[in-house]
């Protein structure tokens, strides 16, 4: 059995050439069993955040495979992807789980997205021994590193920059309400961020209600029904955004009164493209925020040669489990 990813990221595509490579949240899982079939992988893991999007398989062959699998992904379609193989594939997931390969070097969020992503397959019974140990070999990485290497040291989530772009857009961000749409972890870590710098008027909505009503008690802020905040937007100069859905949540109708700031950590976009150009509104988008993201990191950069001994380790550990377990199936 091999191990290949195939996906693309924001180093390598830009935001709406990233969505078209999205799936339906609610097709997701039928729409990769077919792809298993049609591919002839054993194995899978989707992984789907702001800045990538990745499938992880296990497969006799894995270069055949993977080929068969970006023409079922994308058609004819231009969309530079990525394909690696065998221990490449392996050294990437551990990278990314260690936050080598994120907009912000070394931060937590890709950890717990990676996490997820791994329950979510397992969940789906998309999974088998390979990537079960691939990807638990990965989490265990991703905390050790971050423990025992300086690659985390003063490290920014993408959350928390979004919170920092809202207060540099808005000089009056403390006298101004701001609703955060959604209650994902980005959501979570947002309103986090603004309750302990101190903001008074923070209010969340969120699509599942008690969902919405749980996080807003634990974190200590406002909770608004959905279609109420929707239909209110009016009522909040500040606004961050961070759910899963196919088709953009705002659109230019919902906004009649300006200045407005918005920040869209939704992949796809939360946010019509056409609000952006409306007089008055600034529209944020996940890959604006990489100037941001880069700053301040020459000492974690001096962490890569302590986290890159921790992956090689971790891949001959992966290695040696593998020869063993094919060793083993042939006798």
């Amino acid at each position: 059995m091999e191990i290949g990813v195939l996906g693309t990221d924001f180093r390598q595509t830009p935001i709406a050439m990233r969505e078209q490579l999205c799936m339906d949240p609610e097709m997701r899982y039928h729409e990769l069993c077919q792809w298993r079939d049609l591919a002839g992988f054993s194995e899978c893991v989707l992984l789907a955040t702001c800045n990538r999007i990745e499938l992880y398989v296990a497969a006799p062959d894995i270069q055949a495979c993977l080929k068969r699998l970006k023409t079922a992904w994308v058609g004819d379609g231009d969309v530079s992807m990525h394909a690696y193989y065998h221990d490449v594939a392996i050294d990437h997931l551990f990278a990314v789980a260690s936050g080598l390969k994120s907009m912000v070097l070394g931060e937590s969020e890709i950890l717990g997205q990676v996490k997820q992503a791994y329950q979510h397959a397992v969940d789906a019974q998309l999974t088998g021994p390979y990537l079960n140990k691939l990807f638990q070999s990965s989490i265990a990485l991703g905390k050790r590193v971050r423990e025992e290497t300086g690659i985390a040291n003063g490290v920014y989530s993408i959350s928390s920059i979004a919170v920092d772009q809202l207060r540099q857009h808005n000089l009056e961000f403390f006298g101004q309400s701001v609703l955060v749409i959604g209650a994902g972890t980005m959501a979570r870590r947002a309103v986090k961020k603004m309750v302990a710098i101190g903001h008074p008027a923070v209010t969340l909505t969120n699509r599942t209600e008690t969902t919405g009503q749980a996080l807003a008690a634990d974190l200590g802020v406002a909770y608004i029904p959905w279609d109420a905040a929707l239909s209110g937007l009016d009522a909040y100069p500040n606004i961050l955004i961070a759910v899963g859905a196919k088709q953009p949540v705002i659109v230019p109708t919902m906004i009649t009164q300006t200045p407005r700031t918005i920040i869209d950590l939704g992949m796809p976009r939360n946010v019509h493209p056409d609000v952006d150009q409306q007089a008055g509104v600034s529209v944020t988008l996940v890959d604006d925020l990489m100037e941001i993201a880069n700053r301040n990191v020459a000492a974690r950069k001096q962490a890569y040669g302590d986290v890159e001994v921790h992956m090689h380790e971790q891949r001959l550990e992966y290695q040696r489990w593998a020869a063993y377990r094919q060793t083993a199936a042939v006798v």
